[in-house]
């Protein structure tokens, strides 16, 4: 089995526990001068569940990705795919 970073993990553990679809969950890092970009894809009918009301369930999976960031000094970032 192919480890996991710590961000993509905890991505997946919280998205997972939250959409219907746990199955269409696909997660893409990618590292660069700037830091680590994850791409969230999820179902369709799922956004709305990952994005939440006014934003806020996006949101707090990226504060919880900026302490994550903080304690391992890169910048990461979060974009959901539709």
């Amino acid at each position: 089995m192919v480890e996991e970073h710590l961000e993509v993990t905890l991505v997946r553990e919280i998205v997972e526990k939250i959409v219907s679809k746990p199955s269409e969950v696909r997660i893409h890092r990618e590292v660069d001068d700037i830091g680590t970009r994850l791409d969230l894809e999820v179902d369709k009918s799922d956004l709305g569940v990952v994005i939440g009301k006014e934003g806020k369930t996006v949101q707090a999976i990226r504060v919880l990705l900026r302490a994550i960031g903080a304690r391992t000094q890169q910048k990461i970032s979060l974009r959901v795919i539709e």
